[in-house]
């Protein structure tokens, strides 16, 4: 994708299809680490929208298995000092 507004296609395929495409790979004269990549990029692609479908992983943790726990994490440590703010000042 050569766009950030691109979005891939959505094509249902049976299973199958999809049988039969990973076996198409793994018969093609492609390296094995691309193979690998491949087959591990269909394989997520049909887990992927049965798993949120099906709600076996949530948004919450679809967003940390993509993009790791974050920063919201890391920013509160046990030496921290509270930020004077309105909201954290007592009037």
């Amino acid at each position: 994708m050569s766009h950030s507004d691109e979005l891939p296609k959505v094509v249902d395929k049976s299973q199958t299809d999809i049988d039969a495409a990973i076996a198409a790979i793994n018969t093609s004269t492609i390296d094995g680490g691309s193979k690998d990549f491949a087959i591990s990029c269909i394989k997520l692609a049909v887990w992927l929208p049965r798993a949120l479908l099906e709600h076996k992983i949530s948004l919450s943790n679809l967003r940390k298995l993509i993009f790791g726990l974050g920063s919201r994490n890391k920013k509160k440590t046990k030496n921290a000092k509270p930020s004077n703010t309105k909201s954290s000042r007592s009037t």
